[in-house]
């Protein structure tokens, strides 16, 4: 049979040695079987396939229509692969669930077509092991999924956005009306420069003083109190099926502090769906999974190697397996409060069904490390403990962070779920939800995470996130109408000065440094002139951008109060050079954003646990 297909074998020995790695396979009609994985390739796990001959006409009708599975099937002897199964099963949990919906569309890596591997029981099968309680301990077994199961999360996404997405970066209109405004620019800028530089600069301070703005009434909310949604308390009896997504890759240094942060969950082990999303190629977390015992309750499942190679695309997949009516995302390096589940499934079934999102609070808890990290603690302090739970209390749309975020599921598939070929798919999808009317809002539960302990590492994160927001400002400006139909005008003006404020002010804030300075020491012609619209330009040169950095310095001071840690108040004063930094890392985005527009820059994690890491805290604490 392996040289009439053209694949390989496996001894018994073979077998025997990998039968604690049991695989999930979905088949094409639905069902799912159980088989080993003798090693590990490029395309993912190499299954070992019984070699029943009754089956060689189906197995050969996969390889036709995909060559390439050749390369992952190696045929065992049935009598040998049976007891290699018994073997690994014999003491533990079925690898399945038998409550998960079984997909008619969902492939399989070989894609498999009906009443293949039946010689194999399904684990749901009367031959399978018995089902364990829902905090048996086991060896994981991965659960494969197939290209169909990626292309189908990519159509759905498609589908649902109308063709509004990522995937293309600019249009064809788009690129005529930016050519245009450019051309448009130069012009005026050619004949008229004194009116050009007046009205860029009007346009600039806006967004500053919008900012600013927005900064003090933060700083004043923290002052009254803060913000908490109403909360409706549950026993565990009437908690939901929770989903809880975990994209994985190149992480094995996190593993062994991930797992056990996941399984401090305080939520009823029997309504957990914990889903860890590995990429089939990445060999080296899957091994470091596999070194660790899990409860029924974990599911490890492999995402193939077909469209970009984002954490949004895994997301997508890890959507479609879902089986919460909750679902949420937690990042490797995570270490969320064991409550955050049920504070948030408390708070939506105190929400009608329109509350789509309920946004935890991010922080890290080794600001003390670096300059940087403290840079990095005080900028997620001042967000997510002030500006965001300010805009929630107004009810007004505010852009997702990437991690503990906790969904209704049919909100999400109501928009498609993530565009996985948006590098902030966090950002993008809190428009998308917002332009279909659903509302968002902070719950005072707070996720620790790490931030970046070199500048070089911090750029590299950062300028990602602003390719993100470059891309998804390009996408949602091709229907402004609708959105601002969505969100009405004061959800555009908030999701606006996020988005678009944010970039331009970055861009605008080392050349109001350069201004202001040229004027102090005499080297630039930019001063009052007398004229009335020379002097106005000055002032609102000077008054914009004091006003934001004192409006910056008053939020960050009251931020600092409601979250103490490693940072003092006199840390202040390098928030300048930090917002040079972010403008470093914009100009950085926007050549990534031509060179490679769906390129995830990935950022390691575990580095603040290593050895040297661990000495930079201790010398930050003595």
């Amino acid at each position: 049979m392996a040289a009439a297909l053209g694949v390989g074998v496996v001894t018994a020995e073979d077998l025997a040695a990998g039968a604690g790695r049991l695989v999930r396979v979905d088949r094409a009609d639905g069902e799912a079987v159980t088989l080993i994985a003798v090693g590990y390739g490029e395309s993912g796990p190499i299954l070992a396939v019984p070699a029943n001959p009754a089956r060689l006409g189906d197995l050969a009708r996969i390889l036709a229509v995909e060559p390439a599975a050749a390369r992952r099937i190696r045929l065992a002897d049935p009598a040998a692969f049976a007891a290699a199964l018994d073997a690994a099963t014999a003491d533990v949990a079925s690898a399945a669930d038998p409550d998960a919906p079984d997909d008619a569309h969902d492939g399989v890596v070989p894609e498999a077509s009906e009443g293949e591997f039946e010689d194999t029981p399904p684990p749901n099968s009367p031959t399978a092991a018995p089902r364990a309680s829902p905090d048996t301990m086991r060896r994981p077994a991965l659960r494969v999924v197939g290209t169909r199961r990626v292309e189908a999360a990519l159509d759905g996404f498609r589908a649902a956005a109308g063709g509004c997405g990522a995937e293309r970066t600019v249009t064809g209109r788009q690129a005529a009306i930016l050519g245009g405004i450019v051309a448009a620019a130069i012009g005026a800028a050619t004949l008229a420069p004194a009116t050009t530089s007046g009205l860029t600069i009007c346009l600039v301070a806006i967004c500053f003083v919008g900012f600013a703005g927005l900064r003090v009434a933060a700083a004043i909310g923290v002052v009254g109190g803060g913000f908490a949604p109403p909360a409706q308390p549950l026993a565990d009896i009437d908690l939901p099926l929770y989903t809880v997504l975990v994209p994985l890759h190149r992480e094995a240094r996190v593993v062994p502090r991930l797992l056990p942060a996941l399984c401090a969950l305080d939520y009823p082990a029997d309504k957990l769906d914990l889903k860890l999303l590995l990429e089939a190629s990445d060999r080296e977390t899957i091994a470091a999974v596999e070194r660790h015992p899990l409860a029924h309750r974990f599911d490890v499942v492999t995402v193939p190697k077909v469209g970009p190679l984002t954490k949004p695309k895994a997301l997508g997949v890890g959507l479609t397996l879902a089986r919460g009516s909750l679902v949420t995302i937690f990042d490797a390096e995570d270490r969320p409060d064991p409550d955050q589940l049920r504070r948030a499934a408390e708070t939506f079934a105190a929400a009608g069904p329109a509350l789509a999102c309920v946004q935890a609070r991010l922080a890290t808890d080794h600001a003390g490390d670096t300059w940087i990290t403290a840079m990095f603690a005080l900028e997620y302090a001042m967000l997510f403990d002030a500006v965001l739970p300010w805009l929630a209390s107004r009810q007004l749309p505010f852009l997702l962070g990437g991690t503990s975020n906790h969904f209704r599921k049919s909100a999400l598939l109501a928009v498609g779920g993530w565009d996985a070929f948006n590098v902030t798919e966090d950002a993008d999808l809190a428009v998308r939800l917002a332009r279909r009317g659903y509302a968002s809002t902070v719950i005072a539960s707070t996720t620790h995470e790490e931030a970046p302990l070199e500048v070089a590492a911090w750029l590299k994160q950062r300028s990602r996130w602003y390719k993100g927001f470059l891309q998804t400002a390009l996408v949602h400006a091709r229907d402004l109408a609708g959105l601002g139909r969505g969100v009405g005008i004061d959800g555009l003006v908030a999701l606006g000065l996020q988005l678009i404020g944010a970039l331009v002010t970055v861009v605008a804030y080392p050349v109001f440094w350069f201004l202001i300075a040229g004027y102090t020491v005499g080297a630039l012609p930019f001063s009052p002139d007398g004229s009335f619209a020379g002097d106005l330009r000055f002032a609102l040169v000077v008054t914009a951008f004091l006003g934001g950095q004192a409006a910056m310095a008053l939020l960050a001071l009251a931020a600092l109060r409601m979250r103490p840690s490693a940072i003092r108040p006199l840390a202040l004063v390098w928030l300048p050079v930090y917002w040079w930094l972010h403008a470093f890392a914009l100009a950085l985005a926007v050549v990534d954003l031509v060179r490679r527009p769906h390129f995830w820059a990935k950022t390691e994690h575990g580095v603040a646990w290593r050895p040297a890491g661990n000495k930079r805290r201790a010398a930050a604490t003595t």
